[in-house]
């Protein structure tokens, strides 16, 4: 029997940090690297040209594992940046073809702050190595390899709004003590990578529709429904035949399942009983759990029931790990405080990949991989990205 799963968490912050790799004969390639600075617009008072940026590496893997570090030069500053530290590049043995992996990074550093458009060229050296890297000083004499990248604009207008609660509730969480340049070696990974389907939204050309779709703006929950469910169906052929091949299909199926109202988000409840009816009515072998921080028992819709599996007050990793290992399909809710609201805003994805640092005894760092569509208005060509975020429990 197959298990969905979904975890609700309160908050995840998503590191600054990228990677390098010395090149060998087994290592992957790094085929091309893009640069962009990020639009803000999931807050009540949005930052155009924030000063938090997103690289995107398009990558080759091969038989040798590697970390991706990443020396940036802007024009004008004349001091380099250590932008991407330690990024992880998993061997072709988790996953044997060409994919993406997109991380953010510090722009403060090159004298961008937020309102202040990144105008100039970014002179990318990148590194791939056997073992992180400490410090600057343990650097390659030589690059890997260099490439120049102008510096986009991509928005990031995906959330789900449904599930928004006024109140601070659980304050945002403060980092613990850490290692700031992510130098300790990756002891786990479980990694589905780009096997895992990233529908895209663009509600320019799928609006919402009078007694229909309700449109792809704040549809990020059926979209990760349907990237999971398809993941399913390609990971299993012919034992789920019964989950539509088709993405968009897919997609607007499940939005009709969830009792999306036009162009709004979905709340847990009804995101859960939606998932569970369509499994139902497709006859499909698939059982429905969850943790969350704010449901406490199961959820029932009929005669058909989501098993409520919290170990504590919030989603534990240990349950997230042991369910990517078991190769079950993940979902994840997550959320973040907007000051100006005084209110939490969310937004749900598709896990692809979970990653362990430490010394083999004690776990130093935690990373979520996951993708969705960072723009729900429009079609952006750049948009659709698989994002590696670091986990802090507090």
């Amino acid at each position: 029997m197959k298990f969905s799963n979904i975890v609700h968490c309160p908050l995840i912050f998503v590191l600054l940090i990228s990677l390098s790799v010395i090149s060998f004969a087994q290592a992957p390639t790094i085929n091309n690297i893009q640069a962009f600075q990020i639009d803000v617009e999931v807050l009540t008072n949005p930052i155009p040209n924030s000063d938090i940026g997103l690289m995107v590496f398009d990558v080759s893997p091969n038989t040798d594992d590697k970390y991706l570090n990443v020396i940036a030069q802007y024009t004008g500053v004349p001091t380099p940046n250590w932008s991407i530290q330690n990024l992880y590049i998993p061997d072709n043995s988790h996953f044997p073809a060409q994919h993406m992996i997109a991380q953010r990074f510090d722009l403060a550093p090159f004298g961008i702050s937020n309102g202040t458009d990144m105008d100039q060229m970014l002179l990318l050296n990148y590194f791939l190595t056997d073992v992180p890297l400490q410090d600057q000083g343990s650097f390659p004499p030589l690059a890997t390899g260099t490439m120049e990248a102008s510096v986009g604009n991509i928005s990031e207008s995906a959330e789900n709004t449904a599930d928004d609660t006024t109140g601070a509730g659980e304050p945002p969480a403060s980092p613990p003590p850490q290692n700031p340049d992510n130098s300790d070696p990756v002891t786990k990974l479980v990694y589905r990578g780009c096997e895992v389907p990233n529908v895209e939204l663009d509600n320019s050309t799928n609006p919402a529709v009078v007694d229909g779709y309700a449109g792809d703006k704040n549809a990020c929950a059926p979209a990760a429904a349907a990237n999971s469910l398809l993941w399913i169906r390609n990971k299993f052929p012919g034992q789920f035949d019964d989950i539509p091949s088709d993405q968009r299909t897919l997609l607007e199926e499940l939005s009709g399942y969830m009792n999306r109202s036009p162009a709004s988000g979905v709340p847990l409840d009804d995101f859960v009983k939606g998932k569970l009816n369509f499994i139902k009515d497709r006859g499909l072998n698939i059982q429905v759990k969850f943790q969350s921080e704010s449901e406490g028992s199961n959820i029932t819709s009929g005669d058909v029931f989501a098993q409520n599996q919290n170990t504590g007050d919030n989603p534990s990793w240990d349950w997230l790990v042991g369910e990517m290992e078991d190769m079950e399909d993940v979902e994840m809710w997550f959320r973040w405080w907007d000051p100006a609201a005084e209110k939490w805003r969310d937004h749900m994805v598709v896990i692809t990949g979970v990653e362990e640092r430490g010394d083999g005894s004690t776990i130093s760092r935690r990373t979520i991989k996951f993708k969705h569509d960072m723009e729900q208005l429009t079609n952006g060509s750049n948009d659709n990205v698989q994002e590696a975020a670091d986990v802090f429990i507090d």
